[in-house]
C-alpha cells in the first residue's frame, strides 16, 4: 500500500509545478489519506487506535469500467507468470508439470450446441491463473535456490512463498467476481498483483501489457477522484442537514 501511495504522490508532484512546497505537502497528505481511507487503514504514524475500522463498500467504477479493470488485470498477471515460467522451465518439477498438463488436456470446452471439445495446451504457460499459481507454489523453493528471484529486492525474495500463497488466495476469489465490487477489493487485488510482479520481475511484462504502470495509476486515481466527489457530496448533505436542523 505504501508503495502505491508514494508512487501516486510522486506522480502528482511532477504534475503540480505552480504550487508552493507547503501546499504540495498538504496535497500529498490528502492524496495518501484518500487511498488509505478507501481501504480503511490508518497511517502507521497515526496515534489513533482505529485499525479495526470497517471497510467502506463504496463502488466508484461502473460495471463497464470494472470489466476493463479485470481484463487488463488478468492479462497482465497471466502474461508475466507465463513469461517467467517459460524462462525458468528447466527448474520446474517435471512430474508435477506433467500432471498439470494431463489434467488440463483431459478437460473439455463446453459448447453452446453440439458435443464438448477436448482442450489443447495453451501457448507457453498461458494456463488459467489457478494452474499458473500451483506451478509457482510447487516450484517456489527451486526458483529461490537456483536464483530465479536473485535480481529482485532481497526482502521481497525472502517473502516469495508468502507472496505466492497470498496470490493464490486472490486467484481463489476471482471466479466469484462481479462488476460491482467495492473500491477496497479492487485495490487490494491490484496490490497483490503488484507484489507478485515485483517478485517475478517487471522485465517479464511483454509488449501487450507494457502500459501496465500507466493503467494501474489511472485506475487508482479514478477511484480516488470518485471517492473525493462522494466525500464532498456527503459533507454537503451533512451541512445542509445541520442548517435545516438549526433553523427549526
Amino acid at each position: 500500500m505504501a508503495e502505491l501511495v508514494n508512487h501516486i504522490n510522486r506522480t502528482r508532484n511532477t504534475a503540480t509545478t505552480t504550487t508552493t512546497e507547503s501546499s504540495e505537502a498538504e496535497q500529498h497528505r490528502s492524496i495518501g489519506e484518500k487511498v488509505l481511507d478507501i481501504l480503511k487503514i490508518k497511517c502507521k504514524h497515526s496515534s489513533d487506535n482505529q485499525c479495526n475500522m470497517p471497510r467502506t463498500h463504496r463502488i466508484s467504477l461502473a460495471p463497464a469500467r470494472q470489466a476493463h479493470f479485470y481484463a487488463q488485470f488478468e492479462l497482465t498477471v497471466s502474461t508475466v507468470i507465463s513469461n517467467f515460467l517459460t524462462h525458468n522451465e528447466r527448474l520446474l518439477d517435471a512430474a508435477h508439470l506433467s500432471r498439470e498438463i494431463r489434467a488440463w488436456e483431459s478437460g473439455v470446452w463446453g459448447m453452446f450446441e453440439g458435443p464438448a471439445q477436448k482442450r489443447s495446451r495453451p501457448v507457453d504457460f498461458l494456463f488459467p491463473l489457478d494452474v499458473q499459481q500451483r506451478l509457482l507454489h510447487k516450484n517456489c523453493d527451486a526458483f529461490a535456490k537456483n536464483g530465479a528471484f536473485t535480481n529482485r529486492n532481497v526482502l521481497v525474495v525472502r517473502q516469495a512463498a508468502k507472496i505466492i500463497a497470498g496470490w493464490g488466495r486472490v486467484v481463489d476469489g476471482l471466479p466469484g467476481k462481479t462488476f460491482c465490487e467495492p473500491d477496497w477489493l479492487l485495490i487490494e487485488r491490484l496490490q497483490g498483483a503488484e507484489k507478485l510482479i515485483q517478485l517475478l520481475g517487471n522485465h517479464y511484462l511483454s509488449e501487450e501489457v507494457a502500459n501496465y504502470s500507466t493503467w494501474k495509476l489511472q485506475m487508482v486515481m479514478e477511484i480516488m477522484d470518485a471517492a473525493e466527489v462522494d466525500q464532498k457530496a456527503q459533507k454537503e448533505r451533512t451541512e445542509e442537514g445541520n442548517e435545516k436542523a438549526a433553523a427549526l
